[in-house]
């Protein structure tokens, strides 16, 4: 009897929320409509991030790797070593490498935490205070990262903990160069 019970609970929901949903996607912001795609159908981010908190128009012409992470997320950590290797790895005139910090229940205190302990202090950081970038991109779960092509338009999106590997993959796949040997660093 309570299963039946949890089961008319659990479809009463969908009935209700699913209107909702319809009506939130059509009173969708003609701006929102409005991003430009590719052939690949893929979005132009800095149209996509306009009048955001981010702003991606300094990074014409360069490919933008974009990692959303939190402090407790214990994948999102285990990426924060790649993540600098990778900025060591490549040219810095070709890839722009951005962390944006999610605070769920999290300040700025616990960026610093993240930037001293990982080394990161020469990549952008971007504070998300009110979820609203985390909110505008959809994140499903963390750590999410973006991979934005020379020209703007996505590369990859991937809600997981990627390895060195893999992130060099995409950043190849975009076409950017490594460090020539006399720039990296020791």
């Amino acid at each position: 009897m309570k299963k039946n019970w949890m089961r008319f609970m659990v479809l009463a929901l969908v009935v209700l929320l699913l209107p909702l949903q319809a009506m939130a996607q059509a009173t969708e912001t003609p701006e929102a409509s409005a991003v430009p795609t590719n052939d690949a159908g893929m979005p132009h981010m800095p149209t996509f991030f306009q009048g955001s908190t981010l702003d991606l128009t300094p990074y014409a012409g360069k490919a933008i790797f974009i990692n959303f992470f939190t402090g407790w997320c214990q994948y999102c950590m285990e990426e924060m070593p790649y993540i600098k290797t990778i900025y060591d790895d490549y040219n810095p005139d070709e890839v722009a490498i951005i962390l944006v910090h999610v605070w769920q229940g999290e300040t700025a205190d616990d960026s610093a935490k993240v930037v001293k302990e990982f080394g990161l202090q020469a990549l952008t950081m971007v504070e998300d205070e009110d979820m609203s970038l985390a909110s505008l991109v959809g994140i499903p779960g963390y750590p999410t990262s973006l991979f934005i092509s020379k020209d703007g338009y996505l590369h990859k999106a991937l809600a997981q903990g990627l390895t060195y590997d893999d992130m060099s993959g995409f950043l190849d796949e975009m076409g950017v160069a490594k460090r020539v040997a006399a720039e990296v660093t020791p």
